[in-house]
């Protein structure tokens, strides 16, 4: 595996979650553990990385970036707001995002494709040719 997340019938796609090994099944939250619940494709192939908790309320949604627009603070280590959850969504292009817990979890996300992002996780986005994404911040 070359620490990108792969699914069978498309190289570049997981239907695990983030990037992790063969074994575990991938929580809501990203993580490898003996239980949760793994992603799943919606609409058109995309795939949903885990799942906002039920009771969440919408707070906003960032403007659209793509790799000229991209925040520098996303580009490094940074972790959502305690109490926050994110849901990035990619809309054109790729974006991979990286855990920063452990880097060769990388996920490759392509148009329609979603990952939700939990409080105080540390992680990066990089994003690939043609990225056009945004954030949506729920509490």
């Amino acid at each position: 595996m070359d620490g990108v997340g792969r699914r069978a019938g498309n190289p570049s796609r997981s239907d695990r979650g983030p990037g992790l090994p063969i074994g575990p099944t991938t929580l809501a939250t990203g993580r490898a553990s003996g239980a949760g619940r793994p992603a799943r494709a919606c609409q058109h192939g995309a795939v949903r990385h885990g799942a906002l908790p039920a009771g969440l309320v919408h707070q906003r949604t960032t403007p659209d970036f793509d790799a000229d627009t991209v925040p520098a603070g996303l580009l490094r280590a940074h972790r959502v707001a305690p109490e926050v959850w994110g849901e990035v969504e990619v809309l054109a292009g790729t974006l991979t995002f990286v855990w920063e817990d452990r880097p060769d979890a990388r996920v490759l996300l392509e148009p329609g494709d979603t990952l939700v992002i939990p409080p105080d996780e540390p992680h990066h986005v990089e994003p690939g040719p043609g990225a056009r994404f945004h954030v949506s911040f729920h509490r």
